[in-house]
């Protein structure tokens, strides 16, 4: 018989959100906080004394820290804030960024704090609510389809019910079949098992050793190609309940790492489209996997794919629509299509859309060893060459080239499911030759134009 667990705790607001400035200008000081104490009913604390400032840190707990780093000594603050690990946004006047290990940070300027500051609270205030919405002992999806390829099973899995109703379907220790995963899809309609928060270690340990071993052992990419699809969905789905724990981070590592020894195993697109799998089903994760194969095949013809730039753009490839949680509203290709279709989305889908890219952005300065401008690639992924894209309608001329790769891959792979069969190559030139005429797009689009298929 099916063992029933207790309820998680009903549903609770999410927490005040304690915000530090720590600020050169008291007029700017001023602006944002009245802005977040207006817009969020947070409370805001300002200090000027670098003394102050570090010693609030032993006795304050803080959601976010907005820093003027050309302060004196506003480096002091600052690691303190990484010591801490709280989130936060960066300020100079003159866009300089601090001198940190790890991965570059983005800077904002004065007509760029306050967009960046409500991204940033907008992915607090999600985190949150997430996490209330849980209890103490939150859940996590697993898609069952990864789950039969991992046995035995690194820990119990649940059935949900309800919100607050889980019920246990299979031990630790058991073995979940591809007869399993059949009855319950035909039967119920699911597609996934539930994973408890605090069991979810070993469970992505599992995968992680799985993934280790196509690394050690290639398989066919028929294999290899579902799994990297139902792992970059659950790499979604963790980051937004849990972050980059070091564990997702190695799931993040390993999924780069496969994509790219498959793509320099064969670098072309012709290879990639003869087993590419058009699924629209799980379109955020499987869009993600095609738009990384087909963003190395682009790079790689265009003579940019050292192994670095292949791992930048399959990484940004694979997280761009983490925070996205709606297959239909990540299918949206901009923000005419939205306007065309704002009837669909309620006010808060229209505003997870518009935010999306930099919130994503923004949880990419969470992990460690990033390869720099993989946040940025990510930011600007829906920008467009004549500067009428989305967050900051920047030009061509300021638009990373593998920014740029990353759009078109974008576009490509969406005509690829929207026409069945072989591609052809030129229809999808000559619906998109005017939307990419300027700078590093129109020579991708002569270099794609040019590859044989």
């Amino acid at each position: 018989m099916a063992e029933k667990i207790a309820k998680p705790a009903a549903k609770a607001a999410p927490a005040p959100k304690n915000i530090l400035l720590f600020f050169g200008s008291p007029e700017i000081s001023d602006l944002l906080t009245f802005s977040l104490e207006s817009r969020y009913q947070c409370s805001v604390t300002s200090y000027a004394s670098i003394a102050d400032a570090v010693l609030s840190f032993k006795t304050s707990h803080y959601d976010l820290v907005i820093l003027d780093t050309s302060l004196p000594d506003g480096m002091l603050v600052f690691e303190q804030v990484l010591t801490a690990k709280i989130p936060y946004v960066i300020h100079h006047p003159d866009g300089k960024s601090p001198e940190v290990r790890g991965p570059k940070i983005k800077v904002y300027k004065e007509n760029e704090l306050l967009p960046a500051v409500t991204a940033a609270m907008t992915t607090i205030e999600c985190a949150l609510r997430e996490g209330a919405s849980e209890g103490r002992a939150p859940f996590v999806g697993m898609r069952m389809s990864l789950l039969t390829k991992a046995n035995p099973q690194a820990s119990d899995l649940y059935v949900r019910l309800s919100d607050l109703k889980y019920v246990k379907l299979f031990h630790q220790g058991s073995t979940f079949t591809a007869d399993d995963e059949e009855k319950y899809s035909r039967r119920r309609k699911i597609s996934h098992l539930y994973v408890r928060t605090d069991a979810i270690e070993r469970v992505v340990d599992k995968v992680n050793g799985m993934l280790e071993d196509f690394l050690r052992r290639p398989r066919p990419k028929a294999e290899t190609a579902p799994v990297v699809v139902d792992t970059v969905e659950t790499i979604h789905e963790l980051a937004r309940h849990l972050g980059f724990t070091p564990e997702v981070q190695k799931l993040v590592k390993n999924n780069v790492d496969l994509v790219v020894a498959e793509m320099q195993n064969v670098p072309s697109l012709a290879g990639i489209l003869k087993n590419m799998e058009r699924n629209k089903d799980k379109y955020i994760a499987a869009h993600s996997q095609m738009r990384a194969e087909v963003s190395c095949a682009i790079a790689i013809a265009m003579e940019w794919g050292s192994d670095t730039s292949l791992k930048k753009i399959t990484m940004a490839s694979l997280l761009h629509d983490m925070c996205l949680t709606d297959n239909r509203l990540a299918a949206v290709k901009d923000t005419k299509e939205l306007e065309s279709r704002k009837t669909e989305f309620d006010l808060s889908k229209q505003e997870e859309y518009l935010s999306h890219t930099k919130r994503a952005a923004l949880m990419i300065q969470g992990m460690k060893e990033v390869p720099a401008d993989v946040d940025k690639i990510i930011l600007q992924h829906h920008e467009l060459p004549m500067g009428t894209g989305f967050p900051e309608a920047i030009g061509h001329t300021h638009i990373h080239p593998l920014a740029a790769t990353l759009m078109i891959a974008h576009d490509l792979v969406d005509w690829i499911i929207d026409h069945p069969g072989d591609l052809d190559k030129d229809a999808f030139l000559a619906a998109y030759d005017d939307k990419y005429a300027q700078g590093a797009f129109k020579k991708i689009m002569k270099a794609l134009r040019e590859l044989k298929l």
